[in-house]
């Protein structure tokens, strides 16, 4: 009787609970802002993207005429009277003015649609699949061609010809230690009709698309080694070469129009040149704008483009000389992260605002305090590495190497508010020391790793990669006294501040389970520097010594936890078994299994935090070794749909607080006092998976990344 009680009450309780976490304890969520994806002048329509919703409206009114749910699309693309959205698995064709769908396409026995694209300015649809192309009509009819009477598998798609009749698609070959070649049909859908045109022929990876209104067609040859791309302008009835195409410019595109459109790497100038009659570039200019070049817009009988301001406002600009834009939207009020979240680092977040640009800002306001950016080219893509005083940062960009002629990474460190970087070496970025006088970077190519002191640009040590792994890890502590290079077998400790003295040790196992060279590992440094754990052990930490390499102490965690992994059910009796489990999994722990141990240190560095799986939390006296305090979550075993308990623990940076979640949203959330062992605060989470959580120094906030959203949660009053 007693047991089925508790089957009672078990499913009520979780029922409450679930009800429960519906409710939202964010204080502030910072989303991304919603953008104009395209504007058509001659519908008077806007459609807008928001992180949960497209939607069309008026121009000139602001009135919304539809709103579709935004769930896992990946792109929107759009033609003269409608718009196609992409999702994983399949695409729908949709009304521009109603939203009402005309006709979809699903998973099938093709496979995944791996592109889809509107064929020019038209209705017609392109996609590619796994197993070959297709051409659906307006009518969403399929079509494809017939080459010596079999249907072809794999084509391409390269545009209309002028008589809007005839479609230029390409086959292709890619025999071994051989040009590639290119053969191009011309082939009229409605009526079958298709005829065999030329063949083009590449060392590189070789691409034919974009039919101009006077028949011109590009050739695009890509190098995959370097990324470098030559574009020529050819016949495209013929398949004459016309002329080599200026392709410096950081971004490029081609309009059904005829324009081949470039811009800055900023953004914030654009040039356009008419391929159909060589005419003389124009340009558009805008202080403060970032013009987009990939969705331009045809009205009035000329070409448009819009752009954006600092202050998320769209602009259009015709397509001419002198051009005088107009203001068409303005981003609605609302709780806006000024650009892609990088990091959070309390109290502060790091963005990407724009191209070649990075900014810190104030986690309480979103006020910047820091910016780092780079003037003109080449792209300069900048990393979370950052100082402590948020004065340098590094940033990384490639170039041609001299000798090779590949691709090769080049670090450049920058400080705040200066254009051009105080020092530039070769390799790729790989940490920064606390006080920003050293750096890491890599190379060549999977090379060896090199502490860089930036002041002088000198090598001061190098640790050579493993060849089987060579994606090494960097970490320093927090006062900058050594640095540490993790190697799936080995770990090199760096003492910064006795003449660059280097420690081996070898790396215990970390998995048994996966081979140990599929696996990355991580530690902490204290706040001295004084000692270093291994993340991640099963069922242990060992303590080790920075200066010796040696274990000074090990803590074992005594309990077993439920597993993280569960097969999912098969059959009806498999699904009734697991839900039994999972109903008094809240009670006991069916299966326990030897926990995964993270961990991390107090602020006087005297103190070692031990969590188990997310589950349990236990503090260590480091001379001792004595157990302190056991802390027990008590968060449910509740699994989500794939089987996975994702039970976390996220510790603050001094160790004084930890904070318990499901990041599934399965449970309540809370926030755990060390000292005390005393839970302080209890959290409803976001209905969205928790990509991260974040405590600050004294448990004074939580900072959630949820989908790109920002939710900051109230912390321990001060």
């Amino acid at each position: 009787m007693r047991s089925l009680t508790l089957l009672f009450i078990v499913p009520v309780v979780l029922s409450l609970l679930a009800g429960m976490a519906a409710a939202h304890d964010a204080t502030n969520v910072f989303s991304p802002p919603p953008w104009v994806v395209h504007v058509d002048v001659e519908k008077n329509l806007l459609f807008v993207l928001t992180d949960t919703a497209l939607y069309a409206q008026r121009m000139d009114s602001g009135k919304r005429l539809w709103s579709l749910p935004f769930e896992t699309y990946d792109d929107c693309m759009f033609s003269r009277d409608t718009l196609v959205i992409e999702k994983t698995k399949g695409f729908r064709v949709v009304d521009k003015i109603t939203g009402k769908e005309h006709w979809k396409v699903s998973e099938d026995s093709k496979g995944k649609p791996s592109q889809t694209k509107f064929i020019g300015n038209s209705a017609w649809v392109y996609t590619c699949f796994d197993d070959g192309g297709v051409v659906y009509t307006p009518e969403g009819l399929p079509l494809q061609p017939t080459i010596s009477g079999e249907r072809t598998g794999k084509f391409g798609v390269g545009g209309w010809m002028p008589d809007t009749k005839t479609l230029l698609i390409v086959t292709g070959e890619s025999p071994p230690n051989s040009q590639k070649t290119l053969t191009t049909w011309f082939w009229q859908p409605e009526s079958g009709l298709i005829e065999k045109g030329y063949v083009l022929s590449s060392k590189d990876h070789p691409l034919l698309y974009y039919v101009t209104p006077g028949g011109k067609a590009v050739f695009d040859e890509l190098n995959i080694n370097n990324w470098r791309t030559r574009l020529t302008l050819i016949d495209a009835r013929t398949g004459v070469v016309e002329r080599v195409l200026e392709t410096s410019a950081a971004r490029y595109h081609f309009t059904p129009e005829g324009y081949m459109l470039t811009g800055s790497v900023e953004g914030d100038r654009m040039t356009a040149v008419n391929l159909d009659m060589d005419e003389a570039a124009v340009i558009l200019a805008g202080e403060g704008h970032a013009f987009v070049l990939y969705s331009p817009v045809l009205a009035e009988g000329k070409d448009w483009i819009y752009s954006w301001d600092r202050s998320r406002r769209c602009w259009l600009w015709p397509l001419e000389e002198g051009a005088t834009p107009r203001m068409i939207w303005q981003c609605p009020p609302g709780n806006y992260a000024p650009g892609e979240i990088k990091a959070i680092r309390p109290p502060h977040i790091l963005f990407d605002t724009r191209r070649n640009k990075m900014e810190a800002c104030r986690l309480e306001d979103m006020e910047c305090v820091k910016t780092w950016h780079a003037e003109g080219p080449p792209r300069r893509h900048f990393m979370s590495y950052v100082s402590a005083d948020l004065n340098r940062a590094l940033a990384w960009y490639t170039r041609e190497d001299a000798e090779s002629r590949e691709q090769a990474t080049v670090t450049q460190v920058f400080e705040a508010h200066l254009a051009e970087p105080i020092r530039e070496v070769p390799g790729s970025p790989r940490g920064l020391s606390p006080d920003g006088r050293h750096c890491v970077v890599q190379y060549p190519s999977n090379g060896p790793f090199h502490l860089v002191e930036i002041e002088s640009g000198r090598t001061c040590a190098s640790i050579p990669a493993e060849k089987e792994m060579p994606y090494n890890e960097v970490f320093f502590p927090p006062n900058s006294r050594y640095v540490a290079v993790h190697a799936p077998d080995q770990l090199t400790v760096i003492h910064l501040e006795n003449e660059y003295t280097q420690v081996d040790i070898d790396v215990p196992v970390k998995y048994e389970s996966f081979p140990r060279q599929t696996m990355f590992h991580s530690i902490s440094f204290s706040p001295d520097g004084t000692y270093f754990v291994f993340q991640g052990l099963d069922g242990y930490v060992k303590l080790y010594s920075s200066s010796t390499g040696e274990v000074v102490r090990t803590f074992t965690e005594p309990d077993m936890v439920a597993a993280r992994q569960e097969s999912p059910p098969d059959g009806f009796l498999e699904a009734a078994a697991s839900f039994g489990k999972r109903l008094i999994g809240r009670i006991v722990t069916l299966n326990p299994v030897t926990p995964k141990i993270t961990s991390g240190f107090s602020a006087d560095g005297k103190q070692l935090i031990t969590m188990a799986s997310g589950q349990i939390l236990r503090v260590w006296d480091i001379q001792s070794g004595d157990l302190l305090r056991t802390i027990r979550t008590g968060l449910a075993e509740a699994r989500n749909a794939r089987g996975e308990l994702n039970n976390h623990l996220a510790l603050s940076p001094d160790g004084a607080y930890a904070f318990a979640y499901n990041s599934d949203s399965l449970d309540l959330a809370e926030l755990w006092e060390i000292s005390t062992g005393k839970a302080v605060r209890h959290y409803n989470l976001p209905p969205q998976k928790i990509d991260e959580a974040v405590v600050a120094d004294k448990g004074t906030g939580i900072y959630l990344r949820s989908d790109e959203e920002l939710h900051v949660l109230a912390g321990i009053k001060r």
